[in-house]
């Protein structure tokens, strides 16, 4: 768990905070989705909201601390992003479940901090993960959640 856990924070289970989001990707994109069974939010898993973009080829599941966020930075938590036929944005390379070798960039902060990254390729999909939740094993906790979406397989 991240190191800045406080008492009010937990873990929120993605597939069923996702799943009416789940089901619009699935019928509009055709796409596999594959997400994390749990992740680790900093607040009340009650208080968080559920959006989704999409397009034919891609979809975004957006994990929110406040209603029609959309990514703004104070109240962003995590995205889950699948992009059919979609490239690397990163060059450091990650070992993941099923023999997969996957991308990372760790937390960036300049003017505001950008979330950390994952990206690893299945199903001619390229999948994401962004988390501003994580601690100081950033590489370790990405692994973790993109391991989960792997080894759970298409939603």
């Amino acid at each position: 768990m991240p190191a800045l856990a406080a008492s009010n924070s937990g873990k929120v289970t993605v597939p069923k905070k996702f799943k009416k989001q789940i089901k619009k990707v699935k019928a509009k994109t055709g796409l596999p989705v594959l997400v994390p069974q749990k992740i680790w939010v900093p607040t009340k898993p009650s208080r968080t909201y559920a959006q989704q973009f999409t397009t034919e080829k891609s979809y975004t599941l957006e994990l929110d601390a406040a209603p029609g966020c959309n990514g703004a930075n104070a109240c962003f938590l995590a995205e889950f992003i699948g992009t059919r036929g979609g490239d690397y944005s990163f060059k450091r390379k990650v070992n993941l479940s099923h023999g997969i070798v996957g991308r990372w960039r760790p937390v960036s902060c300049g003017a505001s901090c950008a979330p950390a990254f994952i990206q690893w390729k299945e199903f001619g999909v390229l999948y994401e993960i962004q988390d501003k939740g994580v601690g100081k094993h950033e590489k370790r906790w990405m692994q973790k959640l993109a391991n989960s979406a792997i080894q759970h397989g298409p939603r």
